[in-house]
C-alpha cells in the first residue's frame, strides 16, 4: 500500500471515528457537550446542550461562550477559564451560568483543550451538567443548619437568663430568710435561761450548723447558676474555684493550669468555656471513677484552648453517642461551644480517660 493509499484509509478511519463519536455525543441528554473555536465560539452543540441551556443548535452556533455567563461573573470570565484550561491542560469549576430565557442553573462544568499532532490549539470541549437540584439542596440544608444553629443559641440564651433569674431568687428571697433565722436563733439562745440552755443546747448547735450547710449549699448553688468571679475575676479564676469546690466534694484531685493572657474573649465564649468545663467535671464526678482531673487553659496565636483531662475508665464513643442521655449530653455541648463560635472535640475510650477540648480563635 503506497502512502497516499495509507494517508486515505487512516483519515477515512479517523472520520469514520469522529463520526460514530459525534453522534454517541449528539445523543447524550445528561450533559451539555459543546464543540468550542480556538476563540471560544460555539461550533457542535448537542441534545443535552439544549436541553439544560435552552438554545436550538441553529440559535447558538457561532455564539461566543460568554453568552452563558451571569453579569455579575465580569467581562472577560470566560476568556480567562480557556486562558487557565489551555494553560493548565484542563479546567474544572462549578458556578451560575444562564438559560435562554434567563433563568439561572448551577453548573458544573470541565473545559479542555484540543490540540493536533503539532500541539496547536484546535478548539476546546465543554462539558456541562446542570447541578441545580443538589445545590439547592445544599443550600436549604445549610438555611436548617443555620436555623437550628440560631434556635440552640437561643436556647442556650434562655438557659442562662433562667440561671440568673433562679440566682437572682436565691440571693433576694432565701439568702435573707436564712440571714434572719440566724438572727432568731441567737436571739432565741439569748432568751432561754441557763436551765433551759442546757436542755437545748445540742438542738440549738445542730441547727446552727444545719443553717451554715444551707447558707454554704446556696452560696455554691448561686456560684453555679450566676458564676460571679468569672464577671470579676475572669475565666481562669473562676476555673480554680470550681476546680476547688469540685475537689472537696468528691475528693478527686482537680488542678488549673494556665492564665489568663492578652486575649479579650467575649463573655459569651468565656460563659462556654466556664460551663463546658463546669458539665465535663460533673461527669468525671459522676461516671469516670477518675483520680485527677486537670484543666489546662492556653493562648497562642490568636488560639484560646481550654483542655479538660481526666484518669479515669473512659468510655465507648460510639455506643455513648447512640446512647440518648450521653448522647444527647454531648450534643448540647458540641452546640454550646458552637454557638459561641468556639469548636469541640472530645477525646475517649474504654481505659484511655476523657481529653475534652474548645477551642476560639479571634
Amino acid at each position: 500500500m503506497d502512502d497516499g493509499l495509507a494517508k486515505s484509509w487512516a483519515g477515512a478511519r479517523e472520520n469514520a471515528t469522529e463520526e460514530r463519536f459525534g453522534a454517541l455525543v449528539a445523543r447524550v441528554r445528561e450533559y451539555a457537550i459543546i464543540l468550542l473555536d480556538s476563540e471560544g465560539r460555539v461550533t457542535s452543540w448537542n441534545i443535552g446542550a439544549e436541553r439544560i441551556k435552552g438554545y436550538r443548535a441553529d440559535e447558538v452556533l457561532g455564539r461566543h461562550l460568554s453568552c452563558f455567563y451571569p453579569p455579575e461573573a465580569g467581562s472577560g470570565a470566560a476568556e480567562e477559564h480557556l486562558r487557565i484550561a489551555l494553560r493548565e491542560g484542563y479546567l474544572a469549576y462549578e458556578g451560575w451560568r444562564l438559560r435562554k430565557d434567563g433563568q439561572r442553573f448551577w453548573g458544573n462544568v470541565a473545559i479542555t483543550p484540543m490540540l493536533d499532532v503539532q500541539g496547536r490549539l484546535r478548539g476546546y470541549l465543554k462539558i456541562t451538567r446542570d447541578m441545580t437540584e443538589r445545590k439547592q439542596a445544599e443550600e436549604d440544608l445549610r438555611s436548617y443548619a443555620n436555623r437550628l444553629m440560631s434556635t440552640s443559641r437561643r436556647l442556650l440564651e434562655v438557659q442562662e437568663a433562667e440561671r440568673r433569674r433562679l440566682a437572682g431568687e436565691l440571693h433576694d428571697r432565701v439568702g435573707p430568710n436564712l440571714a434572719a433565722l440566724g438572727m432568731k436563733l441567737g436571739l432565741l439562745e439569748g432568751a432561754l435561761s441557763a436551765e433551759s440552755l442546757v436542755a437545748v443546747a445540742g438542738m440549738l448547735e445542730d441547727s446552727k450548723v444545719l443553717l451554715q450547710e444551707t447558707v454554704a449549699a446556696a452560696r455554691a448553688v448561686m456560684g453555679e447558676l450566676r458564676p460571679q468571679v468569672l464577671v470579676d475575676y475572669g475565666l481562669v479564676a473562676a476555673l480554680r474555684a470550681m476546680a476547688g469546690g469540685f475537689s472537696r466534694r468528691t475528693g478527686i484531685e482537680a488542678t488549673v493550669e494556665g492564665m489568663d493572657g492578652a486575649i479579650q474573649l467575649p463573655q459569651t465564649v468565656e460563659l462556654a468555656f466556664f460551663r463546658i468545663a463546669q458539665e465535663a467535671l460533673n461527669n468525671v464526678g459522676k461516671h469516670s471513677r477518675a483520680h485527677r482531673v486537670s484543666m489546662r487553659y492556653a493562648e497562642s496565636g490568636g488560639l484560646a484552648t481550654l483542655e479538660i483531662d481526666d484518669d479515669g475508665i473512659g468510655f465507648d464513643r460510639e455506643n455513648a453517642e447512640a446512647n440518648a442521655a450521653t448522647g444527647w449530653g454531648l450534643i448540647i455541648t458540641r452546640e454550646r461551644a458552637e454557638a459561641a463560635g468556639a469548636r469541640f472535640s472530645l477525646e475517649t475510650g474504654p481505659g484511655r480517660g476523657v481529653r475534652v477540648r474548645v477551642a476560639y480563635r479571634t
